[in-house]
């Protein structure tokens, strides 16, 4: 509002700046907070504390609740427990907030696929493909869609893709190119000279 009224000369520009300052700040500093409590849940969950990490993602969405990645953490370590009630509320309260979330999708179809609902899921996760940051666990659930319906020979291509997507495979073998000539030098070419 501030903007539109020095547009309309309702306000000089300091005036502006001052009502706009305050609130600008205020977002930046809140925005840091959320993901400095996010991390140190990150943090925790890595080093194996995962009721720290637990309370400190709860604490995290109760004060920033549109940080969709909180919901998300929280959503998987729901998922993880098996009370896929808890993991969907947390992953539909992330896809409120940021409609395009990769991890909120995949985690939405990963709960989907446990509570009988394998189309729903495969049709969210089948849009994800192109995902590269996430590109191994949207193959994998793919794979577990396709391994419960019998589909082995599609499920074990999906899983090979995830394993290849987190375990690129070496250069072939074979490619290697040698330094040294292709072909023996002749015999009347003088040998190089022997280091002094």
């Amino acid at each position: 509002r501030a903007r539109l009224r020095y547009l309309l000369g309702d306000i000089t520009e300091q005036q502006m700046n001052q009502e706009i300052e305050p609130v600008t700040l205020k977002i930046d500093h809140d925005l840091a907070a959320a993901w400095r409590m996010y991390n140190l849940g990150r943090r925790l969950e890595s080093e194996g504390k995962s009721s720290e990490a637990l309370s400190v993602f709860e604490e995290t969405v109760t004060r920033y609740p549109s940080l969709a990645e909180a919901r998300c953490a929280l959503g998987f370590m729901r998922f993880s427990e098996g009370d896929m009630e808890a993991a969907a509320k947390h992953f539909q309260a992330a896809l409120a907030h940021a409609p395009t979330s990769t991890l909120a999708r995949i985690g939405k179809a990963a709960v989907l696929a446990r509570t009988g609902q394998p189309d729903a899921a495969e049709a969210i996760l089948l849009t994800l493909l192109g995902q590269a940051p996430e590109a191994a666990r949207v193959r994998y659930e793919l794979g577990r869609i396709y391994q419960s319906r019998g589909q082995a020979d599609r499920a074990v291509t999906f899983f090979q893709d995830a394993l290849a997507t987190i375990f690129p495979e070496p250069a072939q073998a074979g490619t290697a190119t040698a330094t040294g000539p292709a072909t023996p030098p002749a015999a009347d070419t003088p040998a190089a000279p022997e280091p002094g």
